[in-house]
């Protein structure tokens, strides 16, 4: 899933915020270096007499950009804006269409005995609204 994201600041906090994402979008970068950058940029923030009351509304937003890359988002940053792509979902990663068949056929198998109890169960039959 890709998100166009358009942060609520603007000026200095807007042109920072676009360069920190620019900076975010480095593939290369460990956790670490995510968690020194975003220290430098809240410490930047709480000293910057620049950013016109957006203090904590940069601080925000540096810190979720800097989350979400944490959580393994992608992050881009051009001259069309911010967008972030959502990780692949880790039961999706290369499944053939027969390694998916095969993973329904024995979740069924497990399940069988329950389903079958159920089925046979009288308070499953009789609706009592």
């Amino acid at each position: 899933m890709n998100v166009n994201i358009q942060p609520t600041v603007d000026g200095i906090a807007e042109e920072r915020l676009h360069a920190f994402a620019m900076q975010l979008a480095d593939s290369h970068l460990r956790d670490e270096e995510i968690r020194q950058l975003v220290e430098r940029e809240s410490s930047w923030a709480h000293r910057a007499k620049l950013l016109n009351g957006q203090t904590h509304a940069y601080d925000a937003s540096t810190r979720l950009l800097a989350d979400l890359r944490l959580l393994k988002w992608t992050v881009r940053a051009d001259a069309c804006g911010i967008e972030l792509q959502s990780p692949p979902h880790p039961r999706l990663k290369h499944k053939s269409p027969g390694a998916v068949a095969e993973s329904k056929q024995h979740r069924g198998c497990r399940t069988q005995p329950v389903q079958s109890a159920s089925r046979g169960a009288q308070s499953g039959k009789r609706f009592t609204g």
